[in-house]
């Protein structure tokens, strides 16, 4: 048979908890590394960094659908006899080992 569980003393009251909330988030500020840009020794913050973080996986996420689509194209162009279809004209794209990929960072 299991043992009963260990009593424990009640919830701690809304002073308590803000107390430990603001030491906590002062440790959190204290200990928080700074980012910097590339080539740049400035700090970035969090916003910045976000926005340059989401920039590369966008493009990151968008050319793996464009060589995805590629491969379709090249599968279903040798094995069905469709033809491939035009490259699309945008001058931020550019052709890179045969896929095309966005050349804007």
């Amino acid at each position: 048979m299991a043992a009963p569980p260990p009593r424990t003393a009640g919830l701690p009251g809304p002073g308590r908890r803000t107390r430990w909330r603001g030491r906590r988030r002062l440790h959190r500020q204290q200990q928080r590394p700074t980012r910097a840009q590339p080539g740049t020794s400035a700090p970035v913050r969090r916003p910045t960094q976000l926005t340059i973080v989401a920039n590369h996986l966008l493009v990151a996420l968008i050319n793996h659908g464009y060589q995805h689509d590629q491969w379709i194209s090249e599968v279903r162009a040798g094995n069905l006899g469709h033809a491939l279809p035009p490259d699309p004209e945008p001058d931020w794209l550019c052709r890179i080992d045969g896929y095309l990929v966005i050349d804007g960072l």
